[in-house]
């Protein structure tokens, strides 16, 4: 299944505002991608797990839910070799106030703080489409 690679990062931006504003609700989401979605908080998407999880394990869960999303999965290794890099930006997804379009550019922006080569917007989508909205 693949996300994003479809959509220009203006589209993708645009989805991901109008979902956060209330325009796109989970229950209309495709039962794959709300599976998905619902995986991805909670097997390493939670501050718990962020904090509890082994590399190993962290990498393991990761990598798999990142062949699900990625068409062609050819980065996996920028997990496997970065797992702290990659824990670390998804702990600011879940902990910083920066607005949407900050944390999007922060992590997939070659100029970002949490910018990792081979992580794109397929990979970052999930999480940030994962973040719980404000009703």
């Amino acid at each position: 299944m693949s996300i994003s690679s479809w959509l220009t990062d203006d589209q993708l931006r645009e989805f991901l505002n109008r979902y956060f504003a209330g325009a796109y609700h989970e229950d209309d989401w495709p039962a794959q991608l709300q599976a998905l979605v619902e995986r991805a908080r909670q097997e390493v998407f939670n501050l718990e797990a962020l904090e509890m999880l082994s590399d190993e394990v962290f990498v393991e869960r990761l990598v798999s839910i990142y062949r699900v999303i990625v068409r062609v999965p050819m980065y996996y290794k920028a997990i496997t070799n970065h797992p702290r890099r990659v824990r670390t930006a998804l702990r600011y997804l879940l902990e910083s106030d920066d607005d949407l379009t900050a944390k999007a550019d922060t992590l997939m922006t070659s100029d970002g703080a949490h910018y990792i080569k081979g992580l794109g917007k397929t990979f970052w989508a999930i999480f940030l489409m994962a973040l719980k909205p404000d009703p």
